[in-house]
């Protein structure tokens, strides 16, 4: 959805008892359903490998269409509100956000299904996910002297706001501000947004720490101007 590729194996044989044991074969299908543009990605003629890419922007919003409904499930909300609901948080209305967030979260997914840094991670990428036409959405990446969660940079003509994310897992009720306020701390003290300064139409940068408590949420956040 960023425009960018994943590498993979594709398989000729594929039958769908397999996908369990083995994800790749699920791009395979994909692939073949028109759903994934393949190019080569080496010479290895035993061993091929391909770059897998979004053919055209008609199959692009199918995917987007695909991760609101998966987000709005998780969430217990219509599709409707999603439009609303991200709006709060590319409008700069970072209280708002956190409010309805907070209320999602309580009467949505099951509590077992948060259990995990990795399920926050791909709950908040999948919200952030369907901005791709509006940022440049990176997550794991360096920058500065660590590794952050999610950036969100405008592309040009599309905003002058960027957003940095990190979440944390507290364990325990009592120290769930604190655990918000410690990544807000390793954002700024890191220097998440070294990157973000390359790009001159950037003159707003939103740093965003989220604390988790299974259905829980704390949020503390620092907007800077460049």
């Amino acid at each position: 959805m960023e425009g960018k590729g994943i590498v993979k194996k594709l398989y000729k044989q594929i039958s769908l008892s397999d996908i369990n044991d083995n994800h790749d074969i699920f791009y395979s299908l994909l692939v073949f359903a028109g759903y994934l543009n393949p190019m080569l990605a080496n010479d290895d003629e035993e061993y091929p490998m391909y770059s897998l890419t979004i053919p055209n922007k008609e199959v692009r919003n199918i995917y987007i269409e695909r991760v609101i409904r998966w987000v709005t499930a998780k969430l217990n909300i219509r599709v409707s509100d999603y439009d609303d609901f991200i709006g709060l948080l590319t409008s700069q209305k970072i209280d708002q956000f956190k409010t309805k967030f907070s209320d999602y979260l309580m009467n949505s997914t099951s509590y077992h299904d948060l259990c995990k840094e990795r399920d926050y991670h791909n709950l908040i990428g999948g919200i952030l996910a369907p901005l791709a036409r509006r940022y440049i959405i990176e997550s794991n990446r360096e920058s500065g002297h660590r590794r952050f969660d999610h950036m969100l940079i405008p592309r040009e003509n599309r905003g002058d706001t960027a957003i940095i994310i990190e979440h944390k897992i507290s364990k325990t009720r009592e120290d769930l501000v604190l655990t918000a306020r410690m990544g807000l701390n390793q954002i700024v003290n890191k220097q998440y947004d070294v990157n973000i300064k390359e790009y001159r139409h950037v003159k707003k940068i939103i740093k965003i720490a989220i604390g988790f408590l299974g259905k829980e949420v704390a949020m503390q956040y620092q907007i800077n101007e460049i």
